[in-house]
């Protein structure tokens, strides 16, 4: 149900379903349309299964990967591959792994807790956290709640919710990034959202606050465009 859902708010071509042209009202189109969608299903996860899912992405020369599920453990062996993946697969570029961060202010664990990777957490439309965690390993927050184009019959659009959606977001984001400048290292692009979002802070129940970030994508398109 989740890979239906990144792939509506991803990959929603319209018009291959209806005869409209990309202008129309009443249609969403997907953040990175035109880009190719390598869809892996990871029933149980195995360390052998991620294994063989992380090896299949390289393989097929995914630009970026999208995890939008939470995993509480990490093997070293996947580990080691991801890290790998993130900074010496495709020819040294990298490639760009985004992790969703763990909801409901729980401590990140498993995936995102990996600095290596590109952990995204949520907001709400005015940009406060929603529901989501924050911490050392989190690079990004990103919009939550979002309409995706439905997979169910007779439904045109279907809530996406939560740190999974912010996830998909990024991602849709990076694939534009990737396309438009390719010569961008997979830790470039990370450390590039990181120091273009927008500061913010946010107070907690015991008092005290903290400082996040927010995708500020206006700013990594006006960054790469003067360098």
């Amino acid at each position: 149900e989740t890979g239906n859902k990144v792939a509506g708010l991803i990959w929603a071509q319209p018009d291959k379903v209806q005869n409209i042209n990309k202008f129309s009202l009443g249609y969403a189109w997907g953040i990175a349309p035109y880009s190719e969608l390598i869809a892996l299903k990871l029933q149980r996860p195995w360390t052998s299964n991620l294994l063989l899912a992380f090896s299949l992405a390289e393989q097929q020369g995914a630009d970026v990967i999208n995890i939008s599920w939470l995993l509480p453990w990490v093997a070293a062996p996947v580990r080691d591959y991801l890290q790998y993946l993130t900074y010496e697969a495709r020819q040294g570029k990298g490639v760009v792994i985004i992790v969703a961060a763990d909801p409901k202010f729980r401590t990140n664990v498993g995936l995102a807790a990996l600095h290596e990777l590109l952990v995204v957490s949520s907001t709400d439309h005015q940009g406060t956290l929603a529901d989501a965690s924050w911490g050392p390993a989190a690079d990004i927050a990103a919009a939550s709640y979002v309409l995706t184009v439905s997979q169910l019959p007779g439904r045109r659009y279907e809530m996406f919710a939560k740190t999974s959606s912010s996830a998909a977001l990024v991602s849709g984001f990076v694939a534009l990034l990737r396309s438009w400048r390719p010569e961008l290292t997979a830790a470039e692009i990370q450390l590039l959202l990181s120091e273009t979002g927008t500061a913010k802070i946010q107070k907690i129940p015991q008092g005290s606050e903290f400082s996040y970030k927010v995708l500020n994508a206006q700013k990594v398109l006006a960054e790469l465009s003067n360098n």
